[in-house]
């Protein structure tokens, strides 16, 4: 589970998005239960990743324009 966490934290995903899917626990204890509440663990999930998917290019450009901007406030004589 904490590995699951780390990785999902690592793609940029926000906390409130991690805690959301991580909110009914794990998949495979609900495998051999009601197939209907697993289909819809499932497709939450999927939800989430596929927004989170889609918004990574424009958290990439903002990152991008960050460091674009920090690159340029940097004082070229400055060797510290």
């Amino acid at each position: 589970m904490i590995r699951l966490l780390s990785s999902l934290k690592q793609t940029g995903m926000s906390l409130n998005d991690i805690a959301e899917f991580l909110k009914d626990g794990c998949i495979l204890e609900h495998a051999e239960g009601n197939l209907d509440e697993l289909k819809e663990m499932l497709e939450k999930r999927i939800h989430l990743l596929s927004n989170h998917l889609m918004d990574m290019p424009m958290k990439r450009e903002k990152t991008d324009r960050s460091d674009s901007i920090h690159s340029l406030s940097e004082d070229p004589n400055d060797e510290s």
